[in-house]
């Protein structure tokens, strides 16, 4: 890693392939296992009303009791601003980032 010459430098080919591979291979599961799902058990997707979605990016729910939802776009989760421990997982990340960046000089 810290050659001086640039042509030592190489890694090797499983190394710099791996990651991408890693990506292909997780995507097409998800699909695979979203698919076999849907044909097993109940519908999955976004099952949340429409009216609890602020621009179609954040959730808030009040009656719902779970803290994550299903983005409605994408792959991932979001937080349920209406459920009271989203706020303090929100407070923590930002502290968690917050304190790091104030102690350093």
């Amino acid at each position: 890693m810290f050659a001086e010459d640039a042509r030592e430098l190489r890694l090797p080919l499983v190394i710099r392939i791996a990651p991408f591979a890693l990506l292909i291979v997780g995507t097409l599961f998800i699909r695979v296992m979203r698919r076999t799902a849907v044909l097993e058990g109940p519908p999955i997707g976004d099952t949340t009303p429409d009216s609890s979605w602020i621009l179609g990016r954040l959730y808030f729910n009040r009656a719902d009791p779970t803290l994550f939802v299903e983005r409605r776009m994408g792959l991932g989760y979001t937080l349920n601003l209406g459920n009271p421990w989203s706020w303090v997982v929100i407070i923590v990340f930002v502290t968690g980032i917050a304190v790091p960046l104030l102690i350093v000089p």
